[in-house]
């Protein structure tokens, strides 16, 4: 995310759609990866799970298959009202 990329605004995921928690999820992995397999990792399990020394030493780059799917997995356990304002929504 590069300050000339459209995206590199949050907002500017938000008014695409993307779930908010969906968006925090994505940020904490970006570059970090957790011991465990999961993916979708409400924010306290973050904090419990974060280990500074699992940080890559490689530049983290977006990948906008994975945000697009763990938005996704965010969308499909919202709320009916919720979802239904999403442009993503199933």
């Amino acid at each position: 995310m590069s300050k000339r990329d459209k995206g590199a605004s949050l907002a500017t995921y938000m008014e695409e759609g993307y779930a908010p928690e969906a968006l925090v999820n994505y940020l904490c992995l970006l570059g970090w990866s957790p011991e465990t397999q999961s993916r979708e990792m409400p924010i306290s399990e973050v904090l419990e799970a974060f280990d500074l020394p699992q940080i890559l030493r490689a530049n983290a780059g977006l990948n906008l298959a994975k945000l697009n799917w763990l938005n996704g997995e965010y969308i499909r356990e919202m709320e009916n009202d919720r979802s239904t304002n999403c442009p993503f929504a199933p």
